[in-house]
């Protein structure tokens, strides 16, 4: 009989805490708190194509969030998804607080130099040698211009893209370079009144370190204006003419 009562005792309990647990799962649907979105860019240290408002936008746009989007109405596998369809972001997640705070981190395409061919097609060239749309953004960044070509940009632009990029001075000193139908390259610096006849673009580094050199003992001494053209088509040789 005490085997029964106790069974019957345990049973309502059991009743209770299934009971209690819908009615505790079910309530906070209503009164969830609304989302609050906070947008992360982990690798902000570079440069940056969005920023937050541009995220968040994009994500109001495809209705995504909304002023009465809540922790248990928001769809955080659908905005990861949606952001990665966005050609200047690479990686998204999302994920949130128990206070509705919602932290979409993302992780941005990174734009190395900025192509603009003599038919007029315009993009990004990033540190995966992948081309980006430039989606109207300006930034700064060394252009490239004339007749450039995929193929080119594969086999050397962006190696030689690569070591300026990670190079102090030759970074701030190359504003554009411009490839001549024949493919070589002309370089404009940002200091100094002169054209660079750089040649092609194979054995760039012995080139860049020559003309480093020349800045360094001849440009220093008889200044950085002197000379209209500085030439490196001829193998160990810099030739240059006088203004």
């Amino acid at each position: 009989m005490i085997k029964r009562i106790l069974i019957a005792i345990l049973c309502c309990m059991a009743l209770a805490y299934v009971f209690f647990s819908v009615s505790w799962l079910c309530n906070p649907l209503k009164e969830a708190p609304l989302v609050h979105p906070h947008c992360v860019f982990p690798d902000s240290a570079q440069l940056n194509l969005m920023s937050s408002e541009d995220v968040l936008e994009l994500l109001k746009d495809s209705l995504l969030l909304t002023d009465s989007t809540t922790l248990h109405t928001v769809d955080m596998q659908l905005i990861e998804t949606t952001l990665v369809r966005n050609p200047l972001i690479k990686e998204a997640m999302c994920y949130h607080a128990t206070n509705g705070d919602l932290f979409v981190e993302v992780y941005q395409r990174h734009p190395l130099f900025r192509v603009m061919t003599h038919t007029g097609d315009s993009y990004f060239v990033d540190t995966n040698c992948d081309s980006v749309p430039t989606m109207g953004k300006a930034v700064s960044l060394p252009l490239v211009t004339g007749y450039v070509t995929k193929e080119m940009i594969d086999c050397q632009l962006y190696a030689m893209m690569r070591w300026i990029a990670a190079n102090d001075f030759w970074a701030s000193q190359i504003e554009q370079i411009d490839v001549m139908e024949n493919g070589a390259l002309q370089i404009i610096p940002r200091v100094g009144d002169h054209i660079i006849d750089f040649g092609f673009a194979d054995e760039f580094e012995e080139k860049f370190v020559r003309l480093k050199k020349f800045y360094t003992f001849v440009l220093n001494k008889v200044g950085w204006n002197k000379y209209s053209r500085i030439s490196l088509d001829i193998n160990n040789q810099i030739v240059c003419k006088i203004k």
